[in-house]
């Protein structure tokens, strides 16, 4: 380790009489720009050139036959690597973090490449998999963003736990007939994948229907999904994160022979405006054209979207129900919810107001990660409950907490609708003279209220509103 933490170090020449380069022997020599390792060198040891971020280039010369793990740990400034034929095996973490890392050659006689080998090589484009190799351990690719494309090729048996996790890219994949293991998260995040096709003739996957997913044969489970999957509908269960980040994604059927979802199945799905699960399920519903899933039994709604309407017959909402919901900007929650899992609404950065319509605090302790939705929505809390909801685990820490009427709001049909004229400023009715009139939010919130109108402009800012007059009802967008 004479070398170790050298920053000042720009560049080595190593003598022909060196075997071995050891274990961090050069670690954290950020200064170093250039290096030749000679032909006598036939192994690489641990961390040897971790964190050298000045190294630009590099050819490794085919004596060498081991690449330890970490060997090049964040060595930033590396753009390519030429592995020789030499070697046969890429160790853990071997180039993780090398993220201006373009392109990789990789030779046949590879048979593995080990965990987090390529792990954040986020510049990586492209890479060839040889037919040698027989597995990829987990990570080994995770966070690749740069990756659009990669052909597993059909020797390998095994793709372990968030082997692509992440690859952003990634637009499609196929999953070659030799597969008979997927670990967990192994495709977890890869937001671009469009097409997603298993071989014909494995004998433990398929993307039957050509449904543009995983399913595990034997047990009908849906392992992973993508932005244009169908659910087959004789799938029965879905697996955990299977749409994770599939951020394209813009409607989903749940079919009625799914009797199981797994946690977050359908997180981060920012562009998710349709849910819909087929009448007949024995587990789940979506009444009430809610757009979301309900498990009936316990009126537990375990899955939302921006277009979530919330029924008045929920009890609870879930854990991460609407996380990554962008897009959502206002939600009502009804008075028969009492209780609302951790981080239900994490990062629905759009999210500007919360309407609750109990007087009573709903159980509840966190509801985003970074606070974010304390500090930038406005609670509404029926009138007279403001300070249950200051003393209230979880309420309390909303910097904006307002009393409003929650008055109810029957359904809104466009039949009889009153007449009416949108102006510069506002709204103005043509047959509501002597008339009660009321104007809401979409939510329930009362905006302004007249009790007999005598033909003037309501002033309102742009948006969506309910007006009622009298016993008629309307809903417009200003």
């Amino acid at each position: 380790n004479v070398f170790r933490g050298r920053e000042g170090l720009a560049s080595i020449t190593i003598p022909n009489s060196v075997t071995s380069i050891g274990s961090y022997a050069f670690y954290l020599c950020a200064g170093l720009t250039s290096l030749t390792i000679p032909e006598s060198v036939t192994s690489i040891g641990e961390a040897a050139f971790s964190g050298c971020a000045g190294l630009t280039s590099l050819t490794i010369p085919n004596s060498v036959t081991i690449i330890g793990e970490g060997a090049f740990y964040r060595c930033s400034g590396l753009t390519s690597i030429v592995i020789p034929n030499s070697v046969t095996s890429i160790g853990n973490s071997a180039f993780e973090g090398c993220s201006g890392l373009t392109s990789v050659t990789i030779p046949n006689n590879v048979t593995s490449i080990e965990s987090g080998a390529f792990y954040g090589c986020k510049g990586l484009t492209s890479i060839t998999i040889p037919e040698s190799v027989t597995s990829i351990g987990g990570y080994a690719f995770a966070g690749c963003a740069g990756l659009t494309s990669i052909t597993i090729p059909n020797n390998v048996t095994s793709i372990e736990e968030g082997t692509f996790r992440f690859c952003s890219g990634l637009t499609s994949i196929t999953i070659p007939n030799s597969v008979t293991s997927i670990g967990k998260n192994a495709f977890y995040g890869c937001s671009g994948l469009t097409s997603i096709i298993v071989e014909e003739g494995n004998s433990v996957y398929d993307s039957r229907d050509n449904c543009n997913a995983i399913i595990e044969t034997a047990t009908n489970t849906l392992v992973q999904g993508c932005n244009n999957t169908v659910i087959p509908g004789n799938a029965t269960s879905i697996g955990h994160h299977a749409f994770y980040n599939c951020s394209d994604l813009t409607s989903v059927i749940i079919p009625k022979s799914v009797t199981s979802i797994g946690y977050n199945a359908f997180g981060d799905c920012a562009g998710l405006t349709s849910i819909i699960v087929e009448e007949g399920n024995s587990v789940y519903d979506s009444r009430d054209n809610c757009n979301a899933i309900i498990e009936t039994a316990t009126n537990w709604l375990i899955q939302g979207c921006k277009n979530t309407i919330i029924p008045n017959s929920v009890t609870s909402i879930g854990g991460d129900a609407f996380v990554g919901c962008s897009g959502l900007t206002s939600i009502k929650i009804p008075e028969s919810v009492t209780s609302i899992g951790n981080y239900a609404f994490v990062d629905c950065t759009g999210l500007t107001s919360i309407y609750l319509f109990s007087a009573t605090p709903a159980t509840m302790y966190f509801l985003d990660y970074d606070n974010n939705i304390y500090k930038n929505t406005t609670l509404y809390v029926p009138q007279g409950s403001l300070e249950a909801y200051k003393a209230a685990d979880g309420w309390k820490e909303f910097k904006n907490i307002v009393e409003f009427d929650p008055t109810a709001i029957e359904d809104v049909t466009d039949e009889d609708a009153p007449a009416f004229e949108i102006t510069a400023g506002g709204i103005q009715f043509t047959d509501a003279e002597g008339k009660a009139v009321a104007v809401y939010t979409t939510v329930g919130a009362l905006v302004e209220k007249i009790d007999s109108y005598t033909g003037e402009e309501i002033t309102l800012d742009k948006g969506v509103y309910i007006i009622c007059v009298g016993d008629k009802a309307v809903k417009v967008r200003l």
